[in-house]
């Protein structure tokens, strides 16, 4: 197995703070008692690459946030976790943004109300992404797009794997040209097959990926790459919080990429550090090492954990 501190993810896209609250969910226009509130970093990517800096690998994160304390706070959580952010960029007079997020006591699922500044143009900001040195993957969401598509061109040029967290929406189809890897939530399939899954797969590989996987969070997760389709099981854990669950999948799934684990143990494996990470309330409270993981894989799936 490769050594997974040599294994370097780049992450291009959303970082934002996250405040979040669980409680039960009132009847409209009511109110209820919040049970436990939480501020910490969040954003797609962003959660995805501290999953990385977590499970052991090297992680940068390249995004734009504003010149404000938000800003500050989310630089500190990501340097804490070792992430690499010298090439963040600093949008002045922009607000950085923000999450409130709502997760429903009883079932863990969340609610997610976010803000971005609509004040600033898109292009603005996007750096130069050559040399890309070193680096195993890129991670990308469709939040910044022009910085996604820049970073995913660059990875092309270099031969760098690209996986991507894209919303079933009509304005990334330029990015899904550039994707290898396209990892979609179920609501993917709901928005452009009517929730066949196997159409869903066929037209992400359509598009130009060379995997497809389709997440259906407790339901599992079902993947094609043309010549082999097929469902991997979730695992079943108590959850207190689905918040950056498929997020840290992404994270995970990058690393067993760089590990070289196959498909379905790639799958396995994110599934794991996905399934622990909804053990705790915040997208990244949860996150778990790689021994943890290891651990928890040892019980729950031997054949794979023999394999890391």
């Amino acid at each position: 197995m490769k050594d997974v501190r040599k294994i370097r993810i780049l992450g291009v896209g959303d970082c934002v703070l996250d405040y979040l609250f669980r409680c039960t969910t009132p009847s409209k226009g009511g109110s209820t008692r919040v049970q436990e509130y939480k501020v910490e970093g969040g954003g797609l990517t962003a959660t995805a690459i501290t999953a990385c800096a977590r499970l052991g690998a090297q992680a940068e994160m390249i995004s734009r946030l504003g010149d404000d304390s938000i800003a500050q706070e989310i630089l500190e959580q990501l340097k804490k976790e070792g992430v690499e952010t010298s090439r963040m960029v600093i949008i002045p007079n922009m607000l950085s943004s923000v999450s409130f997020i709502h997760v429903d006591i009883e079932t863990g699922e969340r609610t997610i109300f976010y803000y971005r500044d609509p004040n600033i143009d898109p292009s603005e900001g996007v750096p130069d992404f050559l040399p890309l040195d070193n680096v195993s993957a890129l991670l990308v969401d469709d939040t910044w797009m022009p910085a996604a598509i820049k970073a995913a061109q660059a990875a092309k040029e270099s031969n760098i794997p690209v996986i991507a967290d894209l919303k079933p929406c009509g304005h990334n189809v330029e990015l899904v040209k550039l994707v290898d890897i396209l990892i979609a939530p179920s609501q993917f399939a709901n928005a452009y097959t009517s929730g066949d899954i196997e159409k869903a797969l066929s037209s992400i590989l359509e598009m130009g990926s060379k995997l497809a996987v389709i997440t259906a969070g407790k339901n599992g997760c079902w993947y094609s790459d043309g010549q082999r389709t097929g469902h991997v099981k979730a695992f079943n854990v108590e959850v207190v919080d689905t918040t950056g669950a498929g997020d840290v999948f992404h994270g995970a799934f990058a690393v067993g990429l760089g590990l070289g684990l196959d498909i379905e143990s790639r799958l396995v494996f994110a599934s794991a550090a996905s399934a622990l990470k909804c053990r705790r309330l915040g997208g990244r409270s949860g996150i778990p090492n790689l021994q943890e993981t290891l651990d928890f894989l040892r019980k729950n799936n031997p054949d794979v954990w023999s394999q890391i």
